[in-house]
């Protein structure tokens, strides 16, 4: 409430109107919008680094989900005698698809 004083001129605003419009609130209202937002390629980069980071955090966790829960599937399903075997294909898939996704979105990155 303090700062509604300063906007009010000296004089009421009867006397500068015409000078007060061209550098006023309105004038610079466009001037602000334009800085205000970045141009649409520099958003969708944000967006890409923002993607490469949530599809990371979102392979972590799941990774860890599906570790738990592969290896106790393994231990149920499989001998003993095939379980190293299996934990190393299924280490490998994982380790394949988590690669190719940050890859894909890596050269995305790298195009723009």
């Amino acid at each position: 409430m303090v700062g509604m004083t300063d906007d009010v001129p000296a004089d009421g605003g009867a006397g500068e109107r015409g000078d007060h419009r061209t550098s006023g609130p309105s004038a610079r209202s466009s001037e602000a919008a334009d800085d205000t937002f970045p141009d649409p390629e520099t958003t969708a980069r944000y967006l890409q680094w923002g993607a490469l980071a949530a599809f990371s955090l979102l392979g972590v966790i799941a990774a860890v989900g599906l570790y738990t829960s592969a290896g106790r599937v393994i231990d149920l399903w499989v001998t003993a005698r095939y379980q190293p075997v299996v934990r190393t294909v299924f280490n490998a898939a994982l380790l394949l698809a988590s690669t190719a996704g940050v890859s894909a979105v890596l050269r995305e990155l790298d195009d723009d």
